[in-house]
């Protein structure tokens, strides 16, 4: 029987990468915001509407977060409970204090109605969007310091860039298994290019254009082989984005006709991911049941961040829908190029599962 993977990354085809690596061969140039690294920032900035003295590109989407929060003037930041590990652990690296409060079950983003309870003027706020979701920035400026964790959103809709103030920020990864993959890195929008210039001091040691450290930093760039499967993606983006809506569509017809729980927002346009919820009594015999069939699954976020041991030396409240979601939620096979024979090998296997 064929096993189908949750994920299945593919990058930029080689035909596509393969000049850009001919530039870089010619130029010997690998690292230190190389050609190829400012020009795919270049055409990022093109592709978000914003200047491209606004992004900077980064060797992890984490080292973003972390650089952006040790930036901060805040001491304190609020984070979803319900999140990646990576939201968390960058604010603790950062050496701030880390808040993590809980999430509306309407969308799973960061509760508003917590976040005015605990805002204050040394306070800032971290939200996450999950799962590839559409960004309307409008909703989070009014907190004043902000920084966007966005890992999977790029290729979805971002409205409100233009309204990001001096001190915020939204971080896009493209990881591999996002949707436009340069096998690892990050890319930060600023809200000014002041911010912009000490996020690339930070990532290159703090230094300034005499090799002098001027600021606590570390090296986090990304370098010019990474930047150049970048921009493939970015290349490609037209044609890759027809085939994620396809993909799409036939989750979506399954979704329907075997009516599973889905949050709508995490089945919206061009995302990685295919979420889905079901009963947290019954996660881990379906998951089992899924896997005798063939069908690889994964728990999404599986736990809090308040109940893993990483963050057990900190105190923080309980969180009643983080706790719900991370328990129910439950990641199926979806990549750019999964078939129809696969669809409907999952098809059948949640319906045999679930009837």
């Amino acid at each position: 029987m064929h096993q189908i993977p949750v994920l299945r990354p593919r990058l930029p085809k080689l035909e596509v990468v393969i000049p850009l690596l001919q530039e870089i061969d010619a130029s010997r140039i690998y690292s230190n915001n190389g050609p190829m690294v400012e020009r795919y920032k270049f055409e990022i900035s093109k592709f978000l509407g914003v200047s491209a003295s606004q992004i900077v590109i980064l060797s992890s989407a984490t080292k973003a977060l972390q650089g952006l929060l040790e930036l901060s003037s805040c001491n304190r930041w609020l984070v979803p409970d319900f999140t990646f590990t990576a939201s968390g652990l960058a604010v603790i690296a950062s050496g701030k204090q880390l808040v993590l409060l809980d999430i509306d079950v309407e969308d799973w983003e960061l509760s508003h109605a917590q976040v005015e309870q605990n805002l204050d003027s040394n306070t800032g706020v971290l939200p996450v969007i999950p799962f590839g979701n559409d960004v309307n920035i409008s909703e989070w400026v009014q907190y004043g310091n902000l920084i966007i964790d966005a890992a999977a959103s790029l290729g979805a809709t971002i409205q409100g860039l233009e309204k990001l103030n001096s001190e915020s920020s939204i971080v896009f990864s493209v990881h591999a298994t996002k949707v436009f993959p340069a096998g690892e890195g990050g890319i930060a929008v600023c809200g000014s290019e002041e911010l912009a210039q000490k996020l690339t001091s930070w990532a290159s040691f703090g230094m300034d254009t005499s090799r002098i450290s001027q600021i606590k930093g570390t090296n986090a760039k990304m370098t010019e082989v990474v930047a150049a499967y970048g921009l493939a993606a970015l290349i490609n983006h037209e044609a890759e984005e027809k085939e994620w809506l396809a993909r799409r569509s036939q989750a979506l017809k399954i979704q329907a006709k075997l009516r599973l729980e889905v949050n709508p927002i995490c089945s919206k346009g061009v995302n990685p991911y295919w979420i889905v919820e079901l009963p947290s009594a019954s996660l881990n015999e379906v998951i089992e049941k899924l896997e005798f069939r063939g069908v690889s699954s994964r728990r999404w976020w599986p736990a809090p961040l308040s109940k893993m041991p990483a963050f057990q030396s900190y105190r923080f409240q309980k969180n009643i829908n983080a706790e719900h979601i991370s328990s129910s939620v439950l990641g199926l096979p979806f990549s750019i190029d999964q078939t129809p024979e696969e669809f409907d090998q999952i098809a059948n296997a949640l319906s045999e599962i679930l009837t």
